[in-house]
């Protein structure tokens, strides 16, 4: 009798073994270069969500064999710190990088080619050193209401260590067209630190400067990077049914080593509802 209740308890302890082992938590991404899914598809059936219709999308990066494997979609399984479950990525490296858990202190993810350097509107942001790997994801959007917005979070392997230096990482949201408030818009950045005009870069998020804007990723987390920020929010005043441009955009700064990237929340791109009143008068 013993000895089956030490058997039975034996294989409760395996069993629990076992569930804890395949019920980690997993990032699984799909770049675009192992499926053919093209840019378009990408924007139009992960990123865009409600009230937003896109249309002319292009996407440039490393030019060579593996430029699209700079974009990507992606699903997490179980906690992955993120929050939120699935989305679109862009990475300075291949997005593959971007997946846990955090074994590496510096990942490089090779992607061969030429790079794409020194993005103009990237390069306002953090002047001086060059800029490379760049990933530019681009698209004409109309939007149904007077506000559209989206949800991203933004992580790079070159936390902490290289914090106020040279190597900068950077990324930006950069919109135009007509400002319901004033002049049109022109690659106006809206990636910014919340109630700032800062935009958001490892140097001015991190462990030390606006830090409740940021999250040290554990080695147990199925992300790769070493560092990211918490969910933020990139919203901004509109024309109702009129035609804009959006920029989004990732880079390594003064080096082609360790990875950056931006996950942007499946459809999350959107505009607010509308709603109608009708009134009659003879």
């Amino acid at each position: 009798m013993k000895k089956i209740f030490l058997q039975r308890r034996l294989l409760i302890i395996i069993f629990t073994v076992l569930i804890s082992k395949f019920s980690v938590s997993q990032l699984i991404i799909t770049p675009a270069s192992t499926t053919g899914i093209t840019p378009t598809q990408l924007v139009q059936n992960v990123l865009v969500g409600n009230g937003v219709t896109v249309s002319n999308v292009t996407f440039n990066g490393v030019a060579g064999p593996t430029a699209s494997n700079q974009i990507g979609s992606f699903v997490s399984t179980g906690d992955t710190n993120l929050g939120f479950p699935s989305g679109l990525l862009l990475s300075s490296g291949g997005v593959l990088g971007m997946a846990g858990p955090n074994n590496s202190g510096g990942l490089t993810t090779p992607i061969t080619g030429t790079s794409l350097t020194n993005d103009p509107q990237l390069q306002t942001l953090v002047p001086g050193a060059t800029l490379n790997d760049c990933a530019v994801l681009e698209f004409d959007f109309i939007p149904i209401s007077d506000t559209i917005k989206f949800r991203f979070v933004f992580g790079s392997e070159e936390y902490m260590e290289f914090v106020n230096t040279s190597y900068n990482d950077v990324f930006g949201f950069f919109i135009s067209g007509q400002n319901p408030n004033g002049p049109a818009y022109v690659n106006k950045n809206i990636a910014l630190i919340p109630n700032t005009t800062m935009p958001i870069t490892i140097d001015n998020v991190n462990a030390n400067v606006n830090a409740q804007y940021y999250i040290s990723n554990p080695s147990t987390v199925a992300i790769q990077f070493d560092g990211f920020t918490v969910v933020l929010t990139a919203k901004i005043k509109v024309v109702p049914c009129t035609q804009y441009h959006l920029k989004l955009a990732v880079a390594d700064r003064g080096d082609f080593s360790l990875d950056s990237g931006v996950f942007l929340e499946a459809n999350s791109l959107s505009s607010n509802a509308v709603s109608v009143n009708t009134t009659f008068t003879n």
